[in-house]
């Protein structure tokens, strides 16, 4: 802009078909106004922008507030409500967009947004704007500064801990808070809700070593297999199983299901594994030196929350 009216930092949108750059933190009237913080989300095909400000406009309280800029319009709308339109009474942080542009995610403290939750700690948010319902993201509470900037840091300053996929049906939750009766580390989890299905995926994915060489000579072949169950309660898809060996050659990595690459990091696809299931991978592994080391990790769809168990190393000792 040729001129800056507030003197303070303001948040554009740049198209890069047209050229042109446009101010979005304005009022109806198209006047910039003063952020309250950085965060920001913007929609997939960038028509919607998510600002903070305590301006007053379109707005009776003096907090943070969410504003939802339309580029096609110019005209910005306060989104920060409950689901009977009453406007949020407490401050706001973070913001975070489906790609469809129809749920934006927050974290708030206000008293009055969702019944029953009046503690006046920080709690996310995730409201509907094609319904303007205002639901509860998650039951995490983040009662200190030192948290909410722990979350901050840990999800790239994502500091609502909340993600969607583009078309918004699954939210992504980074939380303290046991949404699992598996959760019982006291930890922050990483959970996956699937919103047209309402429910909260997680499942304990697990690998053990379940038979091994005692010992080798050198350039002999020992055989190992390695299993992998599914704990529950849901089902994993898009099974990984990367296998590396230290002081030895990798001959052959057999899986019960799917199938592997040999490389010096081997890689075996195993697909999908029910609740209470499961399968295994046999390994036969050359020895070149002394001891040879095997380092086995499994990762999969939804992130497992208790990830102590999706490693295992064993370790072969090799006689001349």
């Amino acid at each position: 802009m040729s001129t800056d009216p507030n003197q303070r930092s303001d948040l554009f949108v740049h198209d890069r078909l047209t050229k042109k750059t446009k101010p979005v933190n304005v009022d109806a009237g198209g006047k910039i106004v003063n952020l309250s913080s950085g965060d920001y989300g913007i929609s997939a095909d960038g028509k919607y922008v998510a600002f903070i400000s305590s301006s007053i406009f379109n707005s009776s309280l003096i907090v943070s507030k969410i504003f939802i800029y339309n580029s096609e319009t110019g005209i910005s709308k306060n989104i920060y409500v409950n689901s009977n339109g009453q406007e949020g009474n407490g401050d706001v942080s973070g913001v975070v967009f489906s790609g469809d542009g129809r749920y934006v995610a927050f974290n708030s403290n206000a008293t009055n947004l969702v019944a029953g939750i009046s503690d006046g700690n920080y709690h996310v948010y995730v409201h509907d704007r094609s319904v303007g319902q205002t639901t509860l993201g998650s039951s995490s509470a983040i009662s200190n500064g030192n948290l909410l900037k722990r979350l901050r840091d840990l999800l790239n300053h994502n500091p609502a801990g909340v993600d969607f996929s583009a078309d918004g049906r699954y939210v992504v939750r980074f939380t303290k808070a046991s949404l699992s009766p598996l959760d019982t580390n006291g930890f922050f989890d990483i959970f996956v809700t699937d919103n047209l299905l309402n429910k909260t995926s997680f499942a304990d994915l697990s690998i053990i070593n379940t038979q091994k060489s005692g010992s080798l000579k050198l350039n002999q072949i020992g055989n190992y297999t390695f299993t992998i169950t599914n704990n529950g309660p849901n089902t994993v898809e898009g099974i990984n199983l990367t296998h590396l060996v230290s002081q030895g050659i990798s001959v052959s990595l057999i899986p019960s299901l799917g199938s592997c690459t040999l490389s010096t990091i081997s890689v075996c696809k195993l697909g999908m594994l029910l609740p209470g299931k499961s399968m295994t991978v046999q390994a036969t592994v050359k020895a070149t030196r002394n001891p040879v080391t095997q380092q086995v990790s499994i990762n999969a769809r939804p992130v497992d929350s208790v990830y102590g168990n999706n490693l295992v190393q064993v370790q072969t000792f090799v006689t001349p």
